[in-house]
């Protein structure tokens, strides 16, 4: 968690926080990557990922610590208005699965 925290100093700060994020909620890869914004509750604190990105297909609701918030805050204000909250280099898709694989190796 120590050389995730740092990984800006070597690496992109929207792939730290996916790590920070993924690490805090426990969802699988897929479905943080693919995590759009009106998913989120931010006020109630949950995360709402519908049954048809779920790998069992059904609806899978995450409750969010303030650490998590905090974290998706940051991200509100990087995300560049796209719809995802991991926008790639085109923002009308999300990051590659293999941007969180290549930062954790």
């Amino acid at each position: 968690m120590r050389a995730i925290a740092r990984y800006d100093e070597t690496g992109d700060r929207q792939t730290r926080l996916a790590l920070q994020l993924l690490a805090q909620t426990f969802v699988r890869t897929n479905e943080l990557i693919g995590a759009e914004w009106v998913e989120f509750d931010l006020d109630h604190a949950l995360w709402t990922i519908p049954a048809q990105r779920m790998k069992m297909k059904t609806e899978h609701i995450v409750p969010l610590a303030g650490q998590a918030i905090t974290l998706l805050t940051e991200l509100k204000q990087i995300s560049r208005g796209s719809r995802y909250v991991f926008p790639g280099r085109n923002r009308d898709k999300p990051i590659s699965n293999n941007t969180m694989l290549f930062a954790l190796w």
